[in-house]
Parts: structure tokens; sequence; C-alpha cells
């Protein structure tokens, strides 16, 4: 009987031993633009069960008054300035509104930073079998992310953070001085092109809004992205309620406030109406994704491409803007419609 117990032990260790050998180690890659709840996600995430990198950016860098500087940024001390060393080397920055010149990621120069990236992760997180990154700035660098992890052999789920633009807009005035219409034009930047970078790789889309509302919601719909379930104990739940305090939240603007601001441009309004949807609805299953790409606006990929759609500065849109605003707009009625016909077919206002 003792041998027969210990027999089943070896093969119950054998078994557990080729599951971890067949399941590929794991990044969750925090994506957004700044000041999005990014750092708040990536920390909730921590205590979930991910690993963080082992340099950390201090939480007493900053603004006093910033809620970062108190919270933390949790994000790696050594991937940052690599990020930033890639924007400069393309001629762009984290604050520059323009499109990233995307021919730079075939250069000589992006597959430095590639193994420079690989070196970077190997040191931060070793052999870690699921971790979480976050920086901002990887949202206009996905393809060198891909390319290091390809390397390493990390299957990654992007988790794409968003906030309303306006309170993000709000939050860069204060922080660094950047005028409301630029923050406006930044968050979309970072947005559709972090959105444009992923499509088709596993993804899902996370509600700073939602995040400190509820959670446990947010992270219950991970699993099913992930392939493995996070381990949650109970004494840590009211750590996480105690971190995304309200009170670091500065700037709060509903959706309806800023549906109705005349200060920010239709396209802007378009997107983030899109990815609220998106975070609404994970689209978890196959045809939920169809469902959810068939509603992205069309012109998106064109209006990344070209040099000039950003336009802080308010001088006339261009074409491209144009023909994205007429599309939002067409979609925004169908929408409308849909919703007028549901209401009708149930006798409510």
């Amino acid at each position: 009987m003792e041998t027969d117990r210990h027999i089943a032990l070896a093969r119950a260790e054998k078994d557990v031993s080729q599951r971890a050998a067949s399941r590929p180690r794991q990044g969750l890659i925090v994506l957004g633009m700044h000041r999005s709840g990014t750092s708040a996600l990536t920390r909730v995430l921590s205590l979930a069960g991910a690993s963080l990198p082992r340099n950390i950016v201090p939480p007493d860098q900053g603004n006093l008054d910033d809620g970062n500087a108190r919270a933390g940024f949790w994000e790696s001390s050594r991937l940052m300035p690599i990020h930033d060393e890639a924007l400069r080397s393309a001629g762009s920055s984290w604050r520059d509104p323009r499109p990233f010149p995307t021919a730079w990621f075939d250069s000589h120069e992006a597959a430095t930073f590639v193994k420079r990236l690989v070196g970077a992760l190997i040191d931060e997180y070793g052999t870690q079998e699921l971790f979480v990154a976050k920086d901002p700035r990887i949202s206009l660098l996905v393809p060198l992310w891909k390319a290091a992890l390809g390397e390493l052999g990390v299957a990654p789920l992007w988790l794409i953070s968003m906030r309303n633009p306006a309170e993000v807009a709000a939050s860069l005035a204060l922080r660094d001085e950047i005028p409301p219409s630029t923050g406006h034009w930044l968050w979309m930047r970072y947005l559709l092109t972090a959105e444009a970078a992923t499509l088709g790789d596993p993804r899902t889309f996370v509600s700073y809004e939602g995040l400190l509302s509820d959670w446990r919601s947010v992270l219950a719909g991970l699993p099913d992205r992930l392939g493995r379930g996070l381990s949650i104990p109970a004494s840590v739940e009211p750590e996480i309620d105690r971190f995304l305090d309200r009170d670091l939240r500065h700037h709060a603007i509903s959706s309806r406030e800023f549906f109705a601001r005349t200060d920010v441009p239709e396209v802007i309004k378009g997107a983030f109406a899109w990815f609220e949807r998106a975070a609404r609805s994970p689209a978890r299953t196959e045809a939920g994704q169809r469902s959810l790409l068939l509603d992205r606006p069309p012109g998106w990929a064109e209006f990344l491409r070209e040099t000039g759609p950003f336009n802080p500065t308010g001088g006339p849109p261009t074409a491209a803007t144009l023909r994205l605003e007429r599309a939002i707009r067409r979609r925004r009625y169908r929408h409308l419609r849909r919703a007028q016909h549901r209401a009708a077919g149930t006798g409510t206002a």
C-alpha cells in the first residue's frame, strides 16, 4: 500500500511538471495613456499573483499632490529609460502627439532595442511564470515588445487601460503643464496605436472607472483570456480595496459631461465611446470579438498613418480626420436608432 501511494504521488508530481512545461510563461502587459489607471491596474494584478519587476520606480518621485506619487508607479526603472531612448531614436517622445514613424521598427536601431529589452526583461523578471509589466510608453512600442517576448518564449496578454480623455487631459495639465487640447490628442494617439498594434492578439480592455468601482469583476474575466486562474487570497482583498482609494483620483468627469463638451473633437468622443463599449463587453468569445471589431469605426488605420491628423494647435482638420468624424457620426446614429427600437419594443422610455 505504501509503495502504491508513493507511485501515485510520483505520477501526480510528473503530471504537474508536464503541465507546467507545456504551458508557456505569460506576461500581463499593461498599455494605455499616461494618467489612465495603468499604475492602479498593475498593482492590483501584482496583488493577484503576477510578479512585479525587481527594480521599481520609487513612489515618492513626482508631484506630491499626484496620487501616483503616493500610491506608486509599479513600473521598472530599468525599462523606462530604454523606452525613452527608443522613442528618441525614432524622432519622437512620450508627449509627441504626432503619429509614430512605423518604418522605424524595421531599422537596425529597432533591432538593437529589442536585444536591450530582452536583457532587461531577464534581469527584471528572471524565469517568473506569470509577471506584469507596465509603462505607458509600451503602447507606442508594441512591435519591439512582441519581438522581445517572442525571443523569451513569453506569451503576452495585452491589457489596455482606458480613462475618460478629459480626466487624462486635466491630470496632464496639472502634472506636466500640457495644454488640454494636446492632452486629448495624446490620449487618442496612445489608445489607437495600442489597439491597432494588438489587433488579433489575446487582449482585454479595462476601464479605470470600472476598476475603481468593481475590481473583482475586472479580474474575474481574466482567466478566460489567460488560460489559468488568478489566486487572490481572502486576506489580500481588503488590501486591494484600500489601495484603490478614490481620494487618489483628483479629476472625475462623467461620460455624460464629457460628451456634452464643445472643446473636444468628435473623433476623440467617438473613440472614447468605442473603448467604453469594449471595456463593458470584454468579448471573450470568438463571436463577441467579431462583433466588437465590426463596430470599430472605419478609417482608424488611415487616421494613424497620416502625418498630420493630430492638430493640437487648432489648425484646420485633415482629410483623414474629417472622414473619421463622418464615420463616427454615422456609427453613433446607428447606435441611437438601435436603442430607440429596443425601447419601443419593450415599451420603455
